[in-house]
């Protein structure tokens, strides 16, 4: 109609997706954690106390960090991080990687690796923003968007599989 009408539709429509962002942050931030907690409980009943489900994740990433180049005495930690990502996000994964950096648990290689495969919106986090910002905006599409999600994660996550092992290669 005219300009205020259209600012304050754009302000509105603005705050919504914030609000669904943010709420999006915390559920799958914290599904992650409660995750955690009951594999940890879980495996901790079956004698395995150390066990989590990062701890998983790293043992199934494992041979992704391998594939990349990182050396064999890192693949667990980086798999842990490759997981990190995938489950939450790349943010929480780099504040691992930088407290592992600084303890010196990581060879440089390593360190370089997953500086490239940890880049980018490939986890699940990410589909929770993508639902909850475009429902905001296409609300009529959202089982169409739910149904899309899990294939934009595999490419994404695919993306950012392939630059490092391009990396792995060139990195000597």
């Amino acid at each position: 109609d005219n300009l205020v009408a259209a600012a304050t539709a754009g302000a509105s429509t603005g705050l919504q997706m914030a609000a669904n962002v943010g709420a999006m942050l915390i559920a799958f931030v914290s599904l992650e954690a409660w995750a955690d907690a009951a594999f940890a409980w879980w495996w901790g009943l079956v004698g395995l106390p150390d066990w989590s489900l990062t701890g998983a994740l790293g043992a199934v990433f494992w041979p992704f960090a391998f594939l990349i180049g990182v050396p064999v005495q890192d693949c667990g930690a980086v798999g842990r991080l490759i997981g990190l990502k995938t489950i939450l996000n790349e943010f929480v994964a780099y504040v691992e990687l930088v407290r592992m950096q600084q303890e010196g648990t990581l060879e440089a290689k390593s360190v370089v690796l997953s500086t490239y495969v940890l880049c980018g919106f490939s986890n699940l986090t990410s589909i929770g923003v993508q639902l909850a910002g475009l429902g905001v905006l296409a609300p009529e599409r959202s089982k169409e968007l739910s149904q899309l999600v899990f294939s934009a994660l595999c490419c994404g996550f695919m993306a950012c599989y392939s630059t490092a092992c391009i990396a792995g290669l060139l990195i000597a």
